[in-house]
Formats: C-alpha cells, structure tokens, sequence
C-alpha cells in the first residue's frame, strides 16, 4: 500500500509543495512558475529522482499531475488525470438521498 503526506508551505522565500511519501522523510519543491492554468514545483538539486511536479487545469471539471525526474540516469515522467465526481455521487460514509 501507497501513501503520501503533502503540504504546500509558504516561505519568506518562496511557496513550497512538500511531499512525504509513504512515510520518508519530506522533500521541498519550490514553486518555480504558475500561471493562470499551470503550477510547476522544481527540484533540481534532487539527485537521482524527481525533479519537476507540474499541475494542469484541464476545462472546468479536471486537472493533471505530471512528475518528471531521473531513474539511474534515465530520464521518465509520469501523468496523473483526476477529474471530478458528479455532485450526486454517494459517499462513503453512506448513500446520497
């Protein structure tokens, strides 16, 4: 099982994404540029892993993550789509009536 910590923190110097996954300790990730559909969070000094966090809005029901870094050298990045439940979707904690 896969879990992550995040926080987003801002600085005197700066706006910081800060994850922690599954339970290492946190890495820091400073916002680099944004615009009115963008966020990207850099890394640079990160030695061997990622590098970039970058959130996209996607029209008005979605927005995707994509991570970009290094793997032994190797460059890979991954994508993440997420898009909004309908407002009638039944929770979790019971059916929506």
């Amino acid at each position: 099982m896969a879990f992550e910590f995040l926080r987003i923190e801002a600085r005197a110097d700066g706006n910081y994404y800060v994850p922690q996954p599954s339970g290492r300790p946190p890495l820091d990730f400073k916002l680099g540029s944004e615009s009115g559909s963008e966020l990207v969070f850099l890394n640079p000094g990160h030695g061997d892993h990622l590098k970039r966090i970058i959130y996209r809005r996607e029209g008005d029901d979605g927005v995707s993550a994509r991570i970009e870094g290094e793997d032994g050298g190797r460059a890979f990045a991954a994508d993440f789509p997420y898009r909004r439940a309908p407002n009638n979707a039944a929770s979790r904690c019971g059916a929506v009536k």
